[in-house]
């Protein structure tokens, strides 16, 4: 929704210590919603964007992800509201 989560785990990535080149991938169903999240995340943590450590994608997140994305992410986290 508002790329906020998603901004504080692109922090810690990028503040890891033992200099790995993580990366936060950002999913929403909606292209709106894609657009917010950028758009917050410009205000205060452009940087995130522009060194390719954070990035968003309008996608459905239930589909089974392709070939190449398995086994991808370390960590995964889904959160969701209802009206």
């Amino acid at each position: 929704g508002s790329g906020y989560l998603t901004a504080c785990m692109a922090t810690l990535v990028a503040s890891d210590a033992k200099g790995a080149n993580g990366a936060v991938v950002g999913i929403d169903h909606t292209e709106a919603l894609v657009n917010a999240s950028i758009e917050n995340v410009k205000k205060s943590h452009a940087h995130l964007l522009s060194s390719g450590t954070l990035s968003f994608r309008v996608e459905n997140a239930f589909q089974q992800p392709s070939s190449e994305e398995t086994g991808l992410y370390d960590c995964i986290h889904v959160g969701a509201a209802v009206d």
